[in-house]
């Protein structure tokens, strides 16, 4: 039987300075069966001609711009793959990332997730100033960043597709949701992201606004509440059956 097919989606938005080599990492892979979709966001740099100089590597698709969670839902929709990953423009994955996260989500057949450690470096432009006040930043941690998960389609099955209302933390609000859902995740002792810190990154640069992380919360909330409103309404109509005592 052949390997099953990873579809891997890579959203990019003026992102020419990195996207080549985010696409080589993806090449680069030692999973042989892979399917990879450019998602161009609307980019008014090189990034277009750039994915397009890959050919007939690479799928190519363009949208005006909408953001991340556009993006990687239109990327979501045009998957062929059983199994699904993203990778961010800017990031860069070690070449043994997709055969080791299969391999754990083949021999468990009721693991929904693997992702691994991630390991942050920074771009060579990056002043030594710069990177005195990143510093903190710099780990080698349990990641469940979108860019180090390994996914089964059916995931965003069980879960829906990421909320392009959120324009920060839109992965955060998709991965609670998959806790409520009660989806199952592994972690490998190996690196499986390498994520540029580069000063531009979203969420360096948009880091004092927390109106996403806020509704994202709230959301949380609200169903909590509803959950508990719709079970105590459960437990209202049962006690009124026949037969029922208190």
């Amino acid at each position: 039987m052949g390997l099953p097919l990873i579809s891997t989606i890579i959203p990019v938005y003026n992102c020419e300075k990195y996207l080549g080599e985010a696409i080589e990492s993806a090449l680069n892979q030692d999973y042989p069966n892979q399917e990879i979709w450019i998602i161009n966001d609307g980019s008014t740099d090189q990034s277009a001609s750039i994915a397009q100089s890959f050919g007939s590597k690479i799928q190519y698709v363009e949208q005006l711009n909408q953001g991340p969670a556009v993006a990687r839902n239109q990327g979501i929709q045009l998957a062929k793959g059983e199994f699904l990953t993203f990778l961010d423009s800017d990031d860069l994955w070690p070449k043994e990332k997709l055969s080791r996260q299969m391999a754990v989500l083949q021999a468990n057949p009721d693991l929904d997730m693997v992702s691994g450690k991630l390991k942050q470096f920074y771009s060579p432009e990056v002043p030594e100033e710069q990177k005195q006040k990143w510093a903190y930043i710099l780990d080698n941690v349990n990641c469940t960043l979108i860019g180090a998960i390994l996914f089964r389609a059916s995931c965003f099955q069980k879960v829906g597709l990421l909320r392009p209302e959120f324009k920060m933390g839109e992965f955060i609000d998709w991965y609670i949701r998959s806790q409520e859902a009660e989806l199952k995740i592994d972690y490998l002792p190996d690196i499986v992201l390498y994520r540029r810190i580069h000063g531009k990154n979203k969420v360096i640069e948009e880091r004092a606004d927390y109106g996403s992380y806020v509704q994202i919360i709230k959301s949380r909330l609200d169903r909590m509440r509803q959950a508990a409103h719709n079970t105590g309404q459960g437990s209202s109509s049962s006690n009124k059956e026949p037969g029922n005592k208190i």
